[in-house]
């Protein structure tokens, strides 16, 4: 199953505590060749969405 964009926000955000905005190179953490489409899909949908909510914070 994918993650929410809420999961992914909340994953980046944990990721600022250690390393600076402009170095944090967000991407999938699987191998997304195994994955039915509408899972990849999904997974990338919430890791865009989940970004664009960090970002629109800093």
């Amino acid at each position: 199953a994918a993650e929410t964009a809420d999961d992914v926000a909340r994953r980046i955000r944990k990721a600022l505590g250690f390393i600076e905005p402009a170095r944090l190179i967000p991407g999938p953490d699987c191998g997304m060749k195994y994955l039915p489409r509408e899972t990849a899909f999904a997974k990338l949908r919430a890791l865009a969405d989940g970004a664009s909510q960090v970002r629109r914070t800093l």
